[in-house]
């Protein structure tokens, strides 16, 4: 049996999928960083429009306001900048430790040496000048991401790449530098206009709200207030948000391309379909919890610890991590509240109805040739080979892989991801 995989042979397997699929999977990395260059340039214009209304509405409202209503601008302020700084540290987990400080445990088999050698690696393959900090965050998840700020980089955090602990229990070292790499690939290059300049909503959001009170003087009402103060911003967020998330996709395949051309294509494959294991753990725990409140609709979260032990030994899933999964405050688990649970129940069907029209292709049944928990070249071409066979084949039960759902996420599927690193690096 041939063991590896022609170009054409792949792109007569790719026959099933839709037009937009097929054109995203054959651009070259070439094609795909012209594209970006263009999404960028787009995203400049997007970029000082908005900066733009902004500073004219601070000009046309913004001295006179500050001089009647001081008081209220600090807290339009203090509002504005606090809701940037959570939705920062929500990122972050538990505890973050400097690379350099962290424990053999925590870090893995990342040695500081190791990772400076990669950074200095795709530095000077795109040019860059600073260096980013790396920083390991305590955390379940098996997630890593980048910050590259335009204006705030001696803000330490504010120039860094993460990488959550969990990633050095789940991957191999190769896994965990293609990880890197990727995330490097964002840092140097691939991070847009406006995701280099979050800050700009931090400056539309005291614009918006300067603007709305100005045209609504009646500061009577603390309560209604913070409310303009809180809602105001949300459409110029939302224009912020589009533009933003145009060519997110691309971004993440052009990374795909620096992590496999830095450290292989077959460490990045095998790196993202053990971080899609983890995401599977997190839609289990949501069918658990589906199960238990139908039979009792005042269950509690406690009561799938170990059930979930019982049917996913090789995967164990604490309480804890059990509650960040269903994005719970650890005394606000579903049980009690009807209408809560109703509602958990409305998105926990739906999800389940996406993942049972899936047909799912678990990696570890193509682990056939050498049995060691990685899928080499051979074994990956029989991988490609069944996820190309079905539109609805995916490589993890999980709602978002769904076609329908891809659009919506800020990554592309991992079938996709996987299917272009093999289209591009591994086909022959």
């Amino acid at each position: 049996m041939n063991q590896t995989i022609d170009k054409n042979s792949v792109n007569e397997l790719l026959s099933s999928f839709s037009r937009k699929e097929r054109f995203a999977l054959n651009r070259t990395p070439q094609q795909r960083d012209q594209h970006l260059l263009r999404v960028f340039r787009f995203q400049w214009i997007g970029f000082f429009l908005l900066l733009g209304i902004s500073l004219f509405l601070f000009w046309q409202f913004g001295v006179e306001f500050t001089v009647q209503h001081p008081f209220l601008l600090v807290i339009i302020v203090l509002v504005a900048t606090g809701r940037h700084i959570w939705q920062m540290f929500s990122l972050w987990g538990g505890k973050v430790y400097r690379l350099e400080n962290a424990s053999r445990r925590i870090r893995g088999s990342l040695t500081p040496k190791r990772v400076s050698s990669l950074i200095d690696n795709v530095r000077e393959r795109f040019g860059g000048i600073e260096k980013p900090n790396v920083y390991i965050a305590v955390d379940k998840q098996a997630n890593a991401w980048s910050i590259n700020s335009m204006f705030f980089n001696f803000i330490p955090r504010y120039n860094a790449v993460f990488l959550n602990s969990y990633l050095s229990k789940a991957l191999s070292a190769k896994e965990q530098e293609a990880i890197l790499v990727h995330e490097l690939a964002h840092f140097y290059r691939y991070i847009g206009p406006l995701g280099r300049n979050v800050w700009l909503s931090v400056v539309m959001a005291v614009a918006a709200s300067i603007t709305v009170l100005t045209w609504e003087p009646d500061l009577t009402n603390p309560v209604a207030t913070l409310m303009v103060v809180w809602w105001a911003p949300l459409p110029f967020q939302w224009v912020f948000n589009i533009m933003a998330s145009i060519g997110r996709h691309d971004l993440e395949y052009a990374c795909d391309v620096v992590a496999a051309e830095v450290v292989g294509a077959e460490a990045m494959t095998n790196a993202l379909l053990k971080i899609g294991d983890r995401a599977e753990v997190y839609e289990l725990v949501e069918q658990e919890m589906e199960r238990q409140l139908e039979m009792d609709p005042k269950a509690r979260i406690e009561m799938i610890t170990q059930t979930l032990l019982d049917r996913i030994p090789e995967k164990p899933v604490d309480l804890a991590e059990a509650k960040r999964a269903l994005r719970l405050k650890p005394h606000a688990a579903p049980g009690g509240d009807r209408k809560k649970n109703k509602k958990f129940l409305e998105e926990v069907r739906k999800n389940h109805k996406l993942r049972m029209s899936l047909k799912v292709m678990p990696w570890s049944r193509f682990d056939t040739i050498y049995r060691d928990g990685w899928l080499d070249r051979a074994e990956l071409s029989q991988y490609v080979r069944s996820l190309a066979s079905d539109q609805n084949a995916a490589t993890h039960e999980v709602a978002s892989e769904h076609p329908a759902q891809e659009h919506l996420q800020t990554h592309p599927s991992m079938r996709h991801r996987i299917i272009y690193l093999y289209l591009h690096f591994l086909a022959v």
